[in-house]
């Protein structure tokens, strides 16, 4: 199992119980301080149960579309040509 996945600049840590993750997270800290890398702290959101990422809400029970997002798209007016739809797309 993976235990951190980055992605631009967001870092996942992960673990199966409060303890691995803690310890995940520990680890993670001690690398970005050996290479001097520093956190913005009200951007860091600790041990949180879901996490949303590229319009999807991770959570234990699954991976599901932003209902926002979704909206959005669904209440979209249907495009009546090619370009409408280019446009949408």
């Amino acid at each position: 199992m993976r235990k951190v996945v980055c992605y631009l600049d967001d870092i996942f840590v992960i673990g199966p119980t409060l303890s691995e993750a803690t310890v995940n997270l520990r680890i993670v800290f001690d690398i970005l301080r050996k290479e001097k890398l520093y956190l913005s702290a009200d951007k860091v959101d600790l041990l949180s149960p879901r996490i949303e990422c590229l319009g999807h809400k991770i959570m234990d029970e699954g991976v599901y579309a932003d209902d926002d997002k979704m909206s959005v798209i669904q209440n979209a007016k249907f495009p009546k040509d090619a370009q409408g739809m280019q446009c949408f797309l």
